[in-house]
């Protein structure tokens, strides 16, 4: 039986990985199995969406943008702050995208790049400051 296996920090310390909840290499470790029902429910996207890419953006919060919701694809950028369980809708990515990568960059920022606008691969990189809720800027 599969499952996340977390060191017991917050979300934004602690590395998740999927393994087996008997496995003896992560138990040795002192890896905690976590499951669904310690989980709980968190707040919800406010854009239902897939091929979206999600980044750590500082503090207990995540950054979602881009995705695809099966007839276009989108620029939306939510941010959820974990201590208060709420989403937020943001400033929009300046481009629509899907499939696309996220990843920290540093202080409260994140950076969006890549994916795809249903016509051509993209290169573009776009730097998003969540602490200022600005527009991302294109790099």
């Amino acid at each position: 039986m599969g499952g996340f296996w977390g060191s017991g920090q917050s979300f934004n310390k602690s590395p998740v990985f999927l393994w087996q909840r008997d496995d003896p290499y992560m138990q040795a470790r002192g890896y905690t199995f976590i499951t669904e029902e310690k989980l709980g429910a968190k707040a919800s996207l406010g854009t239902a969406r897939y091929g979206l890419a999600g980044a750590y953006v500082g503090g207990q919060r995540a950054a979602f943008a881009g995705g695809y919701n099966s007839s276009s694809y989108l620029s939306t950028n939510e941010v959820y702050d974990d201590s208060a369980n709420t989403m937020t809708a943001r400033a929009s990515l300046g481009t629509a995208r899907g499939y696309l990568a996220g990843a920290y960059v540093g202080g409260q920022r994140a950076a969006f790049a890549g994916g795809y606008n249903g016509s051509s691969n993209l290169s573009t990189n776009e730097v998003y400051d969540c602490l200022l809720y600005t527009s991302p800027s294109p790099r």
